[in-house]
């Protein structure tokens, strides 16, 4: 194994492409030196590593973003129905609409709501429905919550309708064969090498371990495309901003 820290040689990053699965696993052998037989790390191995840093990837940077994939974006409105699950794949909703109605809807929030403030958009909408009684009240639906499993309309709609979603989301698949591309943008794919190498150099072997190279891979990495997200901001990150102006008196 080398260890030499970088990509192995400038020849390296000059001559290797990115395109797809194929070539990052020529790229991560050619980083680490590894011409052992048999190689010090296995195609499967580097393939978890390439499926594991594209999903890190692009949760930290939100490099995807996707309004067309049905199953992603379309959600089957039923009368009566608010709340709805979302593909576990959504990493945040950054547009709403309502396909029948013609409608675009806004993001707002539970204490927002139970506190019976307004929105710039509620005489749009009849002014008095926000406060205590939201949750049961039916009707034009003018907003939604998003929330860690699902997404909840207000109010409740009273007629079928679609809801057409623009979200940012994780890669709908894992790469597999050796043809597969990492569905970023191009010039973005250089850079999952850092954290493909990050994940190998942890590998528990006495010829793969080093967790100084481990490390400051990860910390290019981190550069390129942002710091690990924990649940609790990932949670934090998908709470509306607030829409209030002024409050209603109930």
């Amino acid at each position: 194994m080398s260890g030499s820290g970088g990509y192995g040689t400038a020849a390296v990053v000059s001559t290797l492409e990115y395109t797809d699965l194929g070539q990052l696993i020529n790229a991560f052998r050619q980083a680490t030196d590894d011409n052992a037989v048999p190689p010090l790390w296995a195609d499967d191995e580097i393939t978890r590593y390439a499926n594991d840093t594209v999903r890190d990837a692009v949760e930290r940077g939100f490099l995807i973003e996707d309004d067309q994939t049905p199953e992603i974006c379309q959600i089957a409105v039923v009368a009566n129905t608010a709340n709805y699950p979302l593909d576990p794949r959504i990493l945040k909703i950054t547009r709403a609409r309502l396909d029948v109605r013609r409608r675009v809807l806004f993001s707002v929030d539970k204490a927002s709501l139970d506190n019976g403030v307004a929105s710039p958009y509620h005489h749009l909408y009849g002014g008095r429905f926000w406060g205590p009684s939201w949750g049961t009240a039916k009707g034009i639906v003018f907003g939604y919550i998003e929330n860690t499993t699902g997404i909840r309309l207000v109010r409740i709609p009273t007629e079928n309708d679609v809801l057409m979603l623009t979200v940012y989301r994780l890669p709908l698949s894992d790469m597999v064969e050796l043809s597969d591309e990492p569905e970023i943008k191009l010039e973005r794919r250089y850079d999952l090498l850092d954290g493909m190498l990050a994940r190998g150099y942890l590998k528990h072997d006495s010829e793969t371990y080093d967790a100084k190279l481990a490390a400051e891979h990860e910390a290019k990495f981190t550069q390129h495309f942002g710091v690990k997200i924990d649940a609790s901001v990932r949670k934090k990150q998908r709470e509306p901003r607030s829409n209030v102006v002024r409050a209603i008196s109930f």
